[in-house]
C-alpha cells in the first residue's frame, strides 16, 4: 500500500512540474540471458516493441513512462552442444510497464535510470530432443523488475537510437539464483516535433 501511495505522489509532483510531454513508438531487439541456468552467453535474441510518453521537467530533466511487449529468456551455445543434440530454449514473454528518469546531455544523448516492472504470460522451452518442455515445473513468478540503465543517441527531431542493459532485481523462479538480464538495441520514433 505504501508503494502505491509513492507512486500516485510521484506522479502528482511529475504533473505539476511537466513543461510538456512527447509520445512515440519502439522497436527493438534483446539479447537475453539467464543468469544461474548454466546455458550462459547473450544467445537468445527476442523482439521488443511498445509505446512510451516522455514527460518533460525542468534543467533537461524528464520522466519515461511505457508500455511494452519483451521477449526474454535463454538459449544454450552452440560451442555446448553435442553432435545429434539440438539447442537448449526457454522463451519468456512479458509485458512490460517502463518507468525511466532521463536527462538530456550535450543535447546529442539521453542517458536513463529506472525500474521495468514486468507480467509473465507466456513461458515456452524446447529441450535438446526438440520437445516442447512443460515450463511450469520451472515455477517461474508473473511478476518480475528489473533496473535499467541506457544510453540515447538523438539523431534529429524524430529519430532516436537506444542502447539498454537491464536485470532483474529478485529471483524470476522459484529455482534459486535465476535472474533475466538483456541488453536492449532499439529505434525510436518520437511524434513531437522538438528535441528534448
Amino acid at each position: 500500500m505504501r508503494t502505491i501511495g509513492l507512486i500516485i505522489s510521484l506522479l502528482f509532483i511529475i504533473q505539476l512540474e511537466a513543461q510538456e510531454f512527447k509520445g512515440g513508438l519502439e522497436l527493438g531487439l534483446n539479447a537475453c540471458q539467464i543468469d544461474g541456468d548454466q546455458l550462459g552467453g547473450y544467445h537468445h535474441p527476442a523482439l521488443q516493441f511498445g509505446g512510451f510518453v516522455n514527460l518533460m521537467l525542468k534543467k533537461n530533466y524528464f520522466v519515461e513512462l511505457g508500455l511494452k511487449y519483451s521477449g526474454k529468456g535463454a538459449t544454450q551455445s552452440l560451442q555446448t552442444v553435442q553432435p545429434g543434440y539440438m539447442r537448449t530454449k526457454i522463451s519468456l514473454r512479458y509485458i512490460e510497464l517502463p518507468l525511466m528518469l532521463g536527462k538530456t546531455v550535450w543535447n546529442k544523448y539521453n542517458l536513463r535510470v529506472g525500474l521495468l516492472p514486468n507480467y509473465l504470460f507466456d513461458t515456452k522451452a524446447i529441450d535438446a530432443f526438440g520437445n516442447v518442455v512443460d515450463e511450469r515445473l520451472y515455477d517461474y513468478y508473473a511478476f518480475d523488475i528489473p533496473a535499467s540503465f541506457s544510453v540515447e543517441y538523438i539523431w534529429s527531431e524524430h529519430w532516436r537510437s537506444n542502447m539498454q542493459f537491464s536485470q532483474s532485481i529478485w529471483f524470476i523462479s522459484d529455482n534459486p539464483f535465476l535472474r533475466n538480464r538483456y541488453i536492449t538495441i532499439s529505434v525510436k520514433y518520437i511524434f513531437m516535433s522538438n528535441v528534448q
